[in-house]
């Protein structure tokens, strides 16, 4: 029986070439096999690896070679030989079937697609069966961007209109503007929206002047970008709440490349302010607290925390803390915001406005949870298995797969898929927005963290398990300004 070309050889030096360019990670890697990338999934094989492997079981005297001017031929002697020489050329191995019986993402499917072969995959899992079969369909790129705009005309503002926050430099140019003191005017915003039916009736009473230095449709309410919540616990041994802080550092202030500051959050007000170096004594801003923001009341591993009471400061642990008194709460403390009005980006210390705006979107989310459950929000409790216990369920408290996400993004997350559902289009293009909609949960849910240098969201799966954070961050989900992870075709 003939030698197939890889029983004879395989040309690791020249692959290792591409190989290396492609499996460098970061944005990058989507530009050599978009096609793997349309939805999360781990330990993704390289398609230069496996297109070389097709190309050496498979090629035979019977392959077809399409040339750049679209001629067809059979492949020539030195061809066989030397099947690199093909690599960058259009194969046609007609005829020739693969079966793959886990195909995971599926880059032997794609692969083998590319150069006409006829496939079977099969997979266990359905998520990686719904990933690969939308990878492979052909979609009518109009169509699915239609779909989207018609997505954001129906629930776009629905959503947006629960992640703002008020910008401070133009709520004291708004107070100066006004004769009056920023706290008075706060004080009123929050009680007109804790009594509004709808909160977009509050944001269109402040606009500026027109002769004003900020005018014609500025005011100061800022787009909230990512929300800062802190794991609380109960101390055992005091009954005090204890705020999980592994450290006071917020984030990095960088300049290109170079840090040049940090933003801390002091543990005695709750201020955020900028310091030159968060690893020496800080004294806050506001209050005058001294402390050091590297050292938070949580020990480096994560397992022990320090009680914040002065007269009991005891060091007990996490877990055991957990397991006795249940899933901690999670506080709101901070908010990255970008404002439209007056360009900034900034940080600053979670208000009364942004505790009141999340609490209109939770009574919203209790109107509609009793019709959501099981529709547009899961109803089912967390299996047992490797990945979930004893970690997520005994040792972390998470019960339902809905103690994942606060009231807020339950509230969001279900107008999406529910505006997704009931769009009229074509079912094919419905299934992508819900392949979208499935992979954009990576990086909206409470067990995200915050990439203190970089800025930004690190996704649930950063790791192949489920790993609750003491530090929770949420996240902006449709506003398109200076936020990565909104949801977007």
């Amino acid at each position: 029986m003939k030698l197939k070309p890889i029983e004879k050889d395989f040309p690791i030096e020249q692959v290792n070439i591409f190989a290396s360019e492609e499996g460098k990670g970061g944005t990058s890697r989507p530009n050599w096999e978009p096609l793997l990338y349309i939805h999360k999934w781990w330990a993704k094989r390289l398609g230069s690896v496996f297109r070389t492997i097709v190309l050496y079981t498979l090629l035979d005297e019977n392959a077809i070679v399409i040339d750049d001017d679209g001629s067809k031929r059979k492949a020539s002697l030195e061809e066989l030989e030397n099947p690199w020489t093909l690599y960058l050329k259009d194969i046609d191995f007609r005829g020739k079937i693969i079966l793959d019986p886990f195909m995971g993402a599926g880059v032997t499917v794609i692969e083998a697609l590319r150069t006409n072969c006829r496939v079977v995959g099969q997979d266990l899992n359905p998520v990686a069966w719904f990933m690969v079969k939308k990878a492979v369909e052909p979609v009518d790129r109009k169509k699915l961007e239609d779909a989207f705009k018609k997505l954001e005309a129906k629930i776009a503002d629905e959503i947006k209109k629960y992640y703002k926050t008020i910008c401070p430099h133009c709520l004291k140019e708004y107070a100066r503007v006004h004769n009056r003191e920023p706290e008075d005017i706060l004080r009123e915003v929050v009680e007109k929206l804790k009594n509004s039916n709808d909160v977009r009736e509050v944001f269109g009473q402040y606009w500026f002047e027109d002769k004003t230095k900020l005018h014609g449709e500025s005011n100061f309410f800022a787009d909230a970008m990512y929300y800062f919540w802190i794991k609380e616990v109960t101390c055992l041994a005091c009954g005090t709440k204890v705020p999980l802080f592994k450290s006071y550092m917020l984030a990095h202030n960088r300049k290109g490349k170079k840090t040049v500051g940090y933003y801390v959050i002091c543990p005695e007000c709750g201020q955020v302010f900028e310091t030159g170096d968060y690893r020496v004594e800080t004294t806050c801003s506001r209050c005058g607290h001294k402390f050091t923001p590297q050292k938070g009341n949580v020990t480096r591993n994560g397992d022990k925390y320090i009680c914040s009471n002065p007269n009991c400061g005891q060091k007990l642990g996490i877990v055991e803390t957990i397991q006795k008194t249940g899933k901690p709460r999670e506080r709101l403390y901070a908010v990255e915001y970008y404002c439209p009005h007056c360009g900034r980006k900034d940080y600053k210390q979670a208000n009364e406005f942004d505790f009141t705006l999340f609490q209109k979107a939770k009574e919203e989310f209790k109107n509609v949870e009793e019709e959501w459950l099981g529709k547009y929000i899961p109803d089912t409790k967390i299996p047992k298995g490797r990945a979930t216990y004893p970690g997520l369920i005994k040792n972390h408290g998470y019960r339902y797969w809905k103690d994942m996400f606060n009231e807020r993004q339950l509230l969001s997350l279900g107008k999406l898929l529910k505006a997704i559902l009931e769009l009229d289009m074509d079912e094919n293009v419905k299934e992508f927005l819900i392949l979208n909609f499935s992979n954009f949960l990576d990086n909206h849910n409470m067990l995200c963290e915050y990439h203190l240098s970089n800025r930004y969201i690190s996704h649930m799966f950063r790791l192949h398990a489920f790993h609750p954070t003491l530090n929770p961050t949420e996240n902006n989900i449709w506003e398109q300004n200076m936020v990565l992870e909104h949801f977007q075709i």
